[in-house]
């Protein structure tokens, strides 16, 4: 072996042994150190996407290369060439590693269904053409509950769609047409899923009581995004926590100081007694009243 392939072979060895996420040593690798599979397998394995930073022109356009790449970490497609960008099969294997990485893909591919299936509903980066695309859109919302954000405004106002996004996250309420935010059966689907959604919904739904209390029950952070009447309604709020007595930690400091509301909730559920304003906890009357409502909460269950 002659005395510059020794010296090679030290210095692959160096870099590899100095080798880090970032790659970085990488850069001081040379275009024949480059051509040894073995040190281009280990650049991959050590550093994943940041191993074709560095790398010359002939690895980041080689096919065979790319496809183990990809299969380590999608995200090696950013330094991908061109040609190999427009890779039908690359593409594939990177966005089935990960889907975000379509941001890098040809501009030809981001329309492609297969590709665009591959990436499993996550379709931001998808062409416009496929996010106005019934068929596709309705299959990306089943996969991925967060893929209705990116469909088009025309199939925002499909309440089909807008339906079955809603009924797997409720937050996607905030999506959909203005039309569909007073669309009843619709707000109530989405508060069932979610009671946060009722941020999202028309003013007038805000005020309904039945709607505003399946929020409420779905998720007791809901009560701060009713309307103001409801919120300071004695009834509803009694009610409320009856039904949801996590809902106290969220009430208005007048509740946290009212011992019916206060007892009502921990009759239900006796750790809510935290979230009973400090004035109230100092009350000889309502410690007496807390300690029967504990019992009482464990003969429940609560």
């Amino acid at each position: 072996m002659s005395k510059k392939n020794i010296e090679i072979g030290r210095k692959k060895q160096e870099i590899l042994e100095n080798l880090d996420w970032s790659g970085k040593s990488l850069k001081e690798a040379s275009n024949e150190m480059w051509e040894d599979s073995d040190f281009v397998d280990q650049a991959i394995f050590k550093t994943g996407q940041y191993a074709l930073e560095y790398a010359p022109e002939e690895i980041v356009s080689d096919v065979q290369v790319l496809k183990k790449a990809v299969c380590r970490d999608g995200r090696s497609l950013k330094f991908a060439s061109e040609a190999i960008k427009a890779n039908k099969e690359v593409v594939l294997l990177a966005v089935k590693n990960d889907p975000r990485v379509l941001v890098y893909a040809a501009r030809e591919l981001k329309s492609d269904i297969d590709v665009a299936k591959a990436c499993r509903g996550y379709i931001e980066h998808v062409a416009d053409s496929l996010k106005d695309d019934y068929s596709f859109i309705f299959y990306s919302v089943n996969k991925n509950k967060w893929a209705f954000k990116y469909s088009s405004i025309r199939l925002r106002d499909d309440r089909e769609i807008a339906s079955l996004a809603v009924s797997q996250l409720g937050l996607a309420l905030e999506w959909v047409s203005e039309r569909l935010k007073n669309d009843r059966e619709l707000v109530v689907k989405a508060v069932v899923n979610d009671g946060c959604a009722i941020k999202y919904a028309c003013e007038g739904f805000k005020t309904d009581h039945s709607i505003a209390m399946a929020a409420v029950k779905s998720n007791p952070r809901a009560i701060s995004l009713i309307s103001s009447d409801l919120r300071k309604d004695r009834k509803f709020v009694l009610e409320a926590v009856r039904e949801k007595p996590q809902v106290l930690e969220y009430l208005d400091e007048c509740f946290q100081n009212d011992k019916d509301v206060v007892i009502e909730a921990v009759r239900n559920n006796q750790n809510v007694r935290k979230y009973a304003s400090i004035s109230l906890k100092k009350d000889e009357d309502f410690k007496i009243m807390l300690r029967k409502a504990v019992k009482e909460a464990a003969r429940k269950g609560g």
